[in-house]
């Protein structure tokens, strides 16, 4: 089916048919892989038809994006994969931003403060997405390029939010970070995060945070010239 008759879809106002073609995507990525999984399994595990999946989307890869954010939509929690295929302009990440605004609502007086913060709700995320499909991700975007493109340009658009609002919190306190501070945090945290969920699958709790903040964060910070 040509591009041209893809019709757009609002994450956030499916009908029955387009949830359960979702569903079916993270049920089947887990259970058989993203290799083995077709638009034909799809297709049978939604009883939904294959022109309703390519009414919406052009191929696999950008069908497991959407389910991705779909999911994390359900959990009203920062998205893995920010961006989608499908989305409109309107609804993109509206509610995730919101709730990350929410967050640092009040004055925490700190960097130290934020971070436990947005760590905090970062580990949440990843967390309420579960090692095992997380790591089913993973190892898909090593066989598809157009898969391993969506997310890795979504993820790097939601650590700019997030960089950019350490950034802003810093400056409202009259300290103005260089960017490569935030930009270094990001990338400190997401592996760090990543390595104990899928990899060694030891918690992420209070103690493991403050330590990932105040012996590994803070310490960066400083010989960066942070005070």
């Amino acid at each position: 089916m040509s591009k041209s008759t893809e019709i757009p879809l609002d994450l956030d106002q499916l009908n029955k048919s387009e949830v359960a073609i979702l569903r079916a995507v993270l049920t089947l990525i887990v259970s058989i892989g993203y290799e083995k999984m077709s638009m034909d399994s799809i297709a049978e595990t939604a009883k939904a038809s294959k022109a309703t999946i390519y009414r919406h989307w052009p191929g696999k890869a950008e069908l497991t994006a959407d389910a991705i954010r779909w999911h994390h939509n359900q959990k009203h929690v920062t998205p893995f994969c920010a961006g989608s295929h499908s989305e409109t302009k309107s609804s993109k990440s509206h509610s995730n931003q919101g709730n990350i605004n929410e967050l640092l609502s009040s004055e925490n007086g700190d960097i130290r403060s934020d971070l436990i913060l947005l760590i905090t709700h970062f580990s949440k995320t990843m967390i309420g997405e579960e090692a095992s499909l997380i790591a089913a991700v993973l190892w898909a975007m090593r066989s598809d390029q157009k898969l391993r493109d969506l997310i890795i340009s979504d993820t790097n658009s939601e650590k700019g939010k997030l960089t950019d609002i350490i950034i802003e919190r810093s400056r409202s306190r009259g300290i103005d970070l260089d960017i490569t501070i935030p930009n270094l945090i990001q990338e400190i945290v997401y592996s760090q995060i990543m390595m104990r969920l899928v990899v060694t699958q030891e918690p992420i709790d209070e103690n493991y945070i403050l330590h990932l903040v105040d012996e590994i964060l803070m310490p960066v910070l400083v010989s960066r010239g942070y005070r």
